[in-house]
């Protein structure tokens, strides 16, 4: 029987499979709850991805950690959508 982990890293490769063979990525940086995920069991992780993935695992894309912590990512995310919330209707025209 497959532990709750090994379940999560299934459905987690799977949805990755499919942004991989719609959106052809060079790389996935995984952060978070994600990166736990891939740093329990990485060799799995590949493998589900690869396996769904339409290149299979000739065309394998490297999946990566994430190395900045959550307020750094946080911080970017603030900063890029600032102009937004600054201007809500000038970002629209």
């Amino acid at each position: 029987m497959r532990s709750a982990a090994e379940a999560l890293i299934d459905r987690l490769g799977l949805g990755l499979a499919g942004l991989v063979n719609i959106l052809n990525p060079d790389r996935i940086i995984l952060g978070g709850l994600h990166r736990a995920l891939l740093e329990a069991d990485p060799e799995r992780l590949r493998a589900v991805v690869a396996d769904g993935s339409l290149w299979g695992r000739s065309g394998s894309v490297p999946i990566l950690a994430c190395t900045l912590d959550h307020n750094s990512l946080v911080g970017a995310a603030e900063l890029a959508w600032q102009p937004v919330l600054d201007d809500p209707l000038g970002a629209l025209g």
